[in-house]
């Protein structure tokens, strides 16, 4: 004789969870975050983060740099605001704009970029960022890759020129005229040295330019390359 089995419907709810009608639940996409924080809260605090590597990279390479991030970041707010504008209302599409991720994305592209830039540099990785390497794939918290990297990419493979001229810092051999001329460098980093050479020109690269000029605030190149410290200290800030 086959055992009868009974299944019970009641389901024990564990300790200290509330059980709360399925009315008051919704699916939502990522980012999914905590209660005590929020988008704008995250994103403005690696703002903060970010200030000191940017604001030494405006006194290393003075208003050439103020320039580049400036269009930066106006570039980066504004094809946020036209790719949002797709898919949602204005207001949503103002709030994305502000919610600090745009603004974020700016200095970072900015950072990753020459004093010596131009416009049209900065025009074209906004765009590529904010289109292909964010709202494509639906916007923030659904893009698998960092959009300023995929906006690094492909500013790198179509114009590999103007993304390896560096400009000296200030202090650093001959000093350029700050609204005329640019005195620009070409050199390989030290990664890509590696790369190419093996671990042998790879610490010649770092002979040529001093290990400490990386480490302090002595180094030439994109704005965010002035000092590895600086870097370092915007990262233990978010840490802590």
């Amino acid at each position: 004789m086959a055992e009868e089995t009974r299944i019970s419907t009641a389901v024990e709810m564990p300790p200290n969870q509330i059980d709360l009608p399925i009315e008051h639940m919704r699916l939502q996409s990522s980012p999914y975050m905590a209660a005590e924080t929020s988008i704008p809260k995250v994103m403005y605090n690696v703002v903060i983060a970010l200030l000191p590597i940017t604001l030494w990279s405006f006194w290393a390479f003075g208003l050439h740099a103020v320039h580049v991030m400036t269009l930066s970041i106006l570039f980066m707010l504004g094809f946020e605001y036209f790719f949002a504008r797709f898919r949602n209302p204005h207001q949503e599409a103002l709030r994305q704009m502000l919610d600090g991720s745009a603004l974020v994305s700016g200095i970072l592209l900015g950072l990753n970029l020459g004093p010596s830039s131009a416009w049209w540099i900065m025009m074209a990785g906004a765009l590529i960022a904010m289109g292909l390497g964010k709202h494509a794939y639906g916007g923030l918290g659904r893009n698998p890759f960092n959009p300023v990297l995929v906006g690094r990419v492909f500013l790198l493979i179509s114009f590999p020129a103007q993304m390896t001229s560096w400009k000296a810092v200030n202090w650093v051999g001959k000093e350029a005229d700050p609204l005329r001329n640019l005195d620009a460098v070409t050199s390989a980093t030290p990664l890509g040295a590696l790369k190419e050479g093996g671990w042998s020109k790879f610490l010649d690269a770092f002979r040529q330019t001093d290990l400490w000029n990386y480490i302090l605030f002595n180094k030439g190149g994109c704005l965010g390359d002035v000092s590895l410290f600086l870097l370092l200290l915007g990262g233990l800030y978010l840490l802590g």
